[in-house]
């Protein structure tokens, strides 16, 4: 995980904590604000707060990924500090991280009106507006929990509870805040009589396991 600095490029960079654990959670309710502390008394250095989608890379375990600027078919949206034009150069640095881009803008608009900066909005129209809750019939959810062993040797072991329609859409929601994907499941038969399914899904060789609540 990176700790938070001045500078970073705004295309690469390590992913927070806060912003991995929001992934394996419930994404849209990242809401990590760290400007002031990045910003600190270096305001005059900056002249812009911009708005971008962040895609995590799927290369290693999450604990280990990096952010890339992705305003197609991005996990969150992060709002970036830009240095003024220095030379033939201009850097930025992350100072914050949000699951919708409400929050993104609202963040934005705080830092800018603070400091009397402009705001570069680079996300596109399709992205800002996502189907209001209720548009569509919805689907009952039921309480599963989601776990599996990541990381290198697959060491790590990750459990989350998720509210899905189905044990497939849990699985499926659980490894898609990993970047990754889920093939089709099977039905496992635990001593405790509860219905548990096993998922394989890419990039593991261990499998994703969801259990009733």
């Amino acid at each position: 995980m990176s700790e938070i600095g001045l500078v970073f490029h705004p295309h690469v960079r390590e992913i927070t904590d806060a912003a991995a654990d929001a992934l394996i959670g419930i994404p849209a309710e990242l809401n990590d604000r760290f400007g002031h502390e990045v910003i600190g008394e270096r305001a005059a250095l900056f002249c812009t707060v911009e708005i971008q989608g962040v895609r995590v890379s799927r290369e290693s375990d999450v604990s280990e990924r990096v952010c890339t600027v992705d305003n197609v078919s991005p996990h969150f949206f992060s709002c970036y500090a830009r240095l003024k034009p220095f030379q033939d150069e201009r850097g930025v640095s992350c100072i914050g991280d949000f699951g919708t881009h409400a929050l993104a803008l609202q963040y934005a608009v705080e830092i800018a009106g603070q400091y009397g900066w402009n705001i570069d909005d680079r996300v596109p129209e399709s992205l800002k507006n996502p189907p209001v809750a209720g548009s569509q019939p919805s689907m009952p959810h039921s309480l599963y929990r989601v776990s599996a062993y990541t990381g290198k040797n697959h060491s790590v072991h990750l459990e989350r509870r998720i509210g899905a329609s189905s044990m497939h859409a849990a699985a499926a929601i659980f490894a898609a805040s990993l970047g990754e994907q889920t093939y089709p499941g099977r039905v496992e038969r635990p001593a405790d009589g509860h219905r548990v399914m096993s998922y394989g899904w890419t990039g593991h060789g261990q499998r994703v396991w969801v259990a009733e609540e």
